[in-house]
């Protein structure tokens, strides 16, 4: 159907551009004929000839230009009559007309997402220990630190003194034990 109407266009295209030819030749002849009256009638036979070939010569530059922008016009009207083909048949083909377009069988079900595995070397295993050892690590849990104090093992403390019942001294001596406790210390 398309290339019926690409052949269609190709006829019409060829028909107009005899008759632009026609028209053309009838225009400049038309140009220099009222070129040579217009000249007559101010300056007599050199008026005349002077005004037809200045008619002549507009003619055939009003013809020029017709002529080019036929051509203009009919490359633009096929050149857009086969990017809209295009752009159909590409749309046509997006839509899957059957289950087979969302199946095992479509090439796009063969890529599989593959896991990337990084890892550190022995040394920067080593650092990840100590961190843990000497600095711990955060459980966001509220406890007392008999809760998690190991007899004969020393580990880092960090945290925030919520509570401190048992103490009979000044309040200063709490909020010094809270920054001591902020800071981290070795039990």
């Amino acid at each position: 159907m398309f290339d019926r109407e690409i052949k269609h266009m190709d006829v019409e295209n060829s028909i107009q551009e005899q008759e632009q030819w026609f028209k053309s030749m009838t225009g400049i002849v038309g140009g220099g004929i009222a070129g040579g009256v217009a000249g007559g009638t101010k300056g007599g036979i050199y008026g005349a000839i002077a005004g037809a070939a200045v008619g002549l010569a507009a003619g055939g530059v009003g013809a020029a230009m017709d002529i080019n922008n036929m051509y203009k016009m009919q490359y633009e009207n096929k050149q857009y009559k086969k990017d809209m083909y295009n752009y159909n048949l590409r749309n046509i083909q997006a839509i899957p007309s059957a289950l087979s377009k969302t199946s095992a069988f479509v090439y796009n079900t063969r890529i599989w997402p593959f896991l990337e595995v990084y890892t550190c070397t022995d040394k920067e295993k080593e650092l990840m220990r100590d961190k843990l050892k000497y600095d711990g690590m955060t459980i966001m849990a509220i406890g007392t630190l008999q809760d998690y104090i190991e007899s004969g093992v020393q580990h880092f403390w960090r945290g925030d003194l919520i509570r401190m019942p048992d103490i009979k001294h000044d309040s200063h001596v709490v909020e010094e034990i809270h920054r001591e406790l902020e800071k981290g210390i070795y039990l």
